[in-house]
C-alpha cells in the first residue's frame, strides 16, 4: 500500500485481492472515514462474519490481535486489525482466519492429556514401580546384610531367595570374600593371642631376674643399677602391652566376661582421682573434682577402674605444665543415664586424627615420643569397656586447647 498509493486506491485493492486466499482468509479494508474499500469474496458471501467484525477502534495501538466466536454456527476466528498510516490517508485492515481446526486439535490434545495419558500412564507407572522393586529387592537384601557385617560379625552369609537367582552369583562372590576375610582375621586374632601368651613367660622371667639384681644394693654399682631400673621400666611397659592385647583378643573372641554387680560409680571416680594425684603432681597437673552426683550402675568394678585410670592417665600425660583435669559426674534420672565428663587443658587432638583415636596402636603424630610412654591401646580398651557396659563415649577436642571425654551409662535399676 505504501509503495503503490500513488497509483490510487483501486490499484491497491487489486494488489490486496491477489494476496488473499478466498478459501482460508477473510479480509476487509476500511478508510479513515469508514468507507469499505475492499471485501474478500467469502466475506461478501458470509455477511454474518462481516457484521461480527468489531468496530474500528480509535486507539494508539497500531496492531491488535483478538478472537471472535460467531454465534449460531459455533465458528471461531482469529482476527488481526492493523492501522496503516499513509501521508494522505489512514486505513484499517482486518484479516481473519478460521481456527476451528486448531480448536479441534486443542480438544484432542486435552483429551489425550487428561484421559488417555492417565489411563495408559498410571498402569505403566505401577508396572514400572513393581518391576523396579523386584529388581532392587535382592540388592536391598545384600545391602542390609552388608551393613550388619562387622569385624566381629563375619560369619553371616547372604542368602538370595530362589526368585532372584540372577544375583546369586554376586551373593556367592560376596559370601566367599567374607569367608576369606573371616578366616584371615581369625588367624590374626589367634596369632595375637598365642604370641601374647608366649611372650608373658620370658617377660616374667626377665622381670624377676632384674628385680633380683636390684635387691643387691651393696654389690651393684650405681651406674649398673640405673641401667637395670630403666630395663625394668621397659619390661613393665611391654608387660602392660601384652596384657592389653590379651584383653582385646578375648573381647574379639567373645570370651571376655564381666561381673554384673552394683557399682558405686561416684565412689570409684573419687577413688581413681585420688590414686592418680601423685602422678599428676609430678607433671604439675591439678585434678579438680566438680559436681559428683551419687550414681550406681551395673557392671564390673575392676574394668570400670581400668577405664577411669586410662582416661585420667591420658589427660595427665598429654596435658601442659600447670594444666588441669576437670572431672564431673551427673545423674540424669529422667533419662535413666549418668554422664561422666573428663576435661583437660592439654595439647588437644587434630581434627584429622579424631576419627581414628579408638583404633588399636593409633597415636597422634605429635604424641609419638618415647618421653610419653604409650602403646596406642589405652583408648581402644576404654571403648571396649564402655561397650561392655552398654554405654557411649564421645570425644571433643581442639588442637592446643584441650580434650573433653564424655561418657554415659545406664543407671542401675533396683
Amino acid at each position: 500500500m505504501k509503495e503503490n498509493i500513488e497509483f490510487g486506491e483501486e490499484f491497491i485493492v487489486e494488489e490486496i485481492a491477489e494476496h488473499i486466499d478466498p478459501k482460508d482468509e477473510y479480509a476487509a479494508l476500511f478508510s479513515k472515514d469508514k468507507r469499505i474499500l475492499y471485501l474478500s469474496r467469502n466475506l461478501r458471501e458470509n455477511n454474518f462474519l462481516f457484521t461480527s467484525f468489531p468496530e474500528i477502534k480509535r486507539s494508539n495501538k497500531s496492531m491488535e490481535i483478538h478472537s471472535l466466536e460467531v454465534e449460531g454456527n459455533d465458528t471461531h476466528y482469529r482476527i488481526l486489525t492493523k492501522k496503516i498510516v499513509l501521508p494522505d490517508n489512514e486505513y484499517t485492515l482486518n484479516i481473519a482466519v478460521n481456527i476451528d481446526d486448531l480448536k479441534s486439535i486443542q480438544k484432542q490434545l486435552i483429551f489425550w492429556l487428561l484421559i488417555i495419558m492417565p489411563l495408559i500412564g498410571l498402569p505403566f507407572i505401577l508396572w514400572s514401580r513393581f518391576f523396579a522393586l523386584k529388581i532392587s529387592k535382592p540388592i536391598e537384601i545384600i545391602s542390609n546384610k552388608a551393613k550388619k557385617i562387622t569385624i566381629n560379625e563375619l560369619s553371616q552369609n547372604i542368602k538370595i531367595p530362589p526368585s532372584y537367582q540372577e544375583l546369586k552369583e554376586l551373593a556367592d562372590s560376596f559370601n566367599e570374600m567374607i569367608s576369606k576375610l573371616d578366616k584371615s582375621i581369625s588367624e590374626i586374632k589367634r596369632f595375637t593371642s598365642d604370641a601374647s601368651h608366649e611372650l608373658r613367660t620370658p617377660l616374667s622371667i626377665l622381670k624377676g631376674q632384674i628385680q633380683l639384681m636390684l635387691r643387691e644394693k651393696k654389690t651393684l654399682p650405681n651406674r649398673i643399677r640405673k641401667i637395670f631400673e630403666e630395663e625394668l621400666d621397659e619390661v613393665n611397659y611391654m608387660e602392660r602391652i601384652i596384657d592389653n592385647l590379651l584383653l582385646l583378643s578375648r573381647y574379639d573372641s567373645k570370651k571376655i566376661k564381666i561381673e554384673n554387680e552394683i557399682v558405686d560409680l561416684s565412689d570409684l571416680v573419687i577413688e581413681q582421682c585420688e590414686r592418680m594425684k601423685d602422678i599428676a603432681n609430678k607433671k604439675r597437673v591439678k585434678i579438680r573434682l566438680g559436681l559428683i552426683d551419687p550414681v550406681k550402675i551395673r557392671g564390673d568394678k575392676s574394668y570400670l577402674a581400668q577405664m577411669l585410670s586410662n582416661l585420667l592417665d591420658n589427660s595427665i600425660k598429654y596435658n601442659r605444665r600447670n594444666g588441669e583435669v576437670y572431672v564431673e559426674l551427673k545423674a540424669m534420672k529422667e533419662k535413666n543415664i549418668c554422664i561422666l565428663t573428663i576435661q583437660d587443658t592439654g595439647i588437644g587432638i587434630p581434627k584429622t586424627d579424631l576419627p581414628f583415636i579408638f583404633d588399636r596402636f593409633y597415636r597422634v603424630d605429635k604424641a609419638r615420643s618415647r618421653k610419653i610412654m604409650g602403646s596406642g591401646l589405652g583408648l581402644s580398651i576404654v571403648k571396649m569397656i564402655v561397650e561392655l557396659h552398654k554405654g557411649k563415649i564421645t570425644v571433643k577436642s581442639k588442637e592446643n586447647e584441650g580434650t573433653t571425654i564424655i561418657l554415659n551409662f545406664p543407671l542401675a535399676l533396683f
